[in-house]
């Protein structure tokens, strides 16, 4: 049994039990942690709030509570641990032996880190194909999610694919459209619903983490974006980048004042009222792009995750 103590901030303040602990806990306890696995533990009594057992998943925590909490350890060589993502039917997109279209969770690397140990997009769909009975199946990855971004991410499953999804993104025949929760630095910089502006400039390194607008030495950036709703303070802009520069949507949307909410390096807010935002809200939303084979359109949708849902619920209608 693995025993946790935790202690709760000011920023934490005013959280649901449920959701605050899932992440305190996803972050130590080896292989993540959901928060299912977080309510069956409240219900089950095993979550003491400041020395008594709290069974209330949406109780608001204060700063300075304190939480401690037992889980069961997971066995060596489990491999099927709570932060391992497995694809299924609800995750696969599109499949046709020369495409496999996924829809990528936040917090799931495109590709392989330093950390050997790190699951990633790759790893991920060959499992899924190996599952499926193929033998060491090829995966060719030619466009990236940030590791914080949601949504379609289009992996080839052929080599004869390649030359023509390597085209697709080098020509710029594959459009691009994300979905962004954002809030304005200022009232006077907010956007009314159906608004539309674009922006272009060179972007290079402006800082240890950031992209930004440089006079020499950067690449060209052309995005354009549109107010699609608005929830309350909230702004859901559609982005459609017509390059692929590094943090590009993220850049010009902070850039005319309008950070993404949860994007600290951007200046974005991480809490609006009690509602706390642990990852850049940006959703990879649609994929249109030329078949690589034999070029008949393709058009793959990614549903929202869960946490745009909920922003949707918390703040539509203030």
């Amino acid at each position: 049994m693995a025993h946790y103590l935790f202690t709760i901030s000011e920023d934490d303040a005013g959280e649901r039990l449920d959701k605050a602990l899932t992440r305190l806990l996803d972050e130590q306890h080896p292989g993540g942690f959901s928060r299912k696995k977080t309510k069956a533990l409240v219900d089950a009594g095993q979550v003491k709030l400041n020395g008594r057992a709290q069974r209330i998943a949406s109780f608001t925590l204060s700063a300075g509570d304190r939480l401690a909490v037992e889980v069961e350890a997971p066995e060596r060589g489990d491999t099927s641990s709570e932060g391992r993502f497995e694809l299924d039917g609800s995750t696969v997109l599109l499949e046709d032996g020369d495409l496999l279209a996924i829809a990528k969770p936040a917090g799931l690397p495109s590709q392989g880190t330093r950390d050997r140990s790190r699951d990633h997009a790759v790893a991920v769909a060959k499992r899924y194909l190996e599952a499926q009975g193929k033998k060491k199946p090829y995966v060719a990855i030619h466009h990236r999610l940030d590791v914080g971004t949601s949504g379609v991410l289009a992996l080839v499953t052929a080599r004869r694919s390649n030359k023509g999804m390597a085209r697709a993104f080098r020509e710029h025949l594959a459009q691009k459209t994300y979905v962004a929760v954002a809030r304005a630095l200022r009232p006077e910089l907010e956007r009314e619903v159906g608004e539309r502006w674009e922006v272009k400039n060179h972007l290079g390194r402006v800082g240890e983490r950031r992209q930004g607008e440089v006079k020499a030495g950067g690449d060209w950036a052309e995005t354009s974006f549109v107010v699609r709703e608005r929830w309350g303070s909230l702004h859901l802009i559609e982005a459609r980048p017509l390059t692929g520069r590094m943090h590009q949507i993220r850049a010009h949307l902070a850039e005319g004042g309008l950070p993404i909410v949860g994007d600290k390096d951007y200046g974005g807010v991480r809490r609006v009222g009690s509602q706390r935002f642990t990852r850049v809200m940006l959703h990879a939303e649609r994929l249109e792009l030329p078949h690589p084979h034999n070029g008949d359109p393709v058009d793959v949708t990614c549903p929202w995750p869960h946490d745009f849902i909920e922003a949707r619920e918390v703040f539509d209608g203030e």
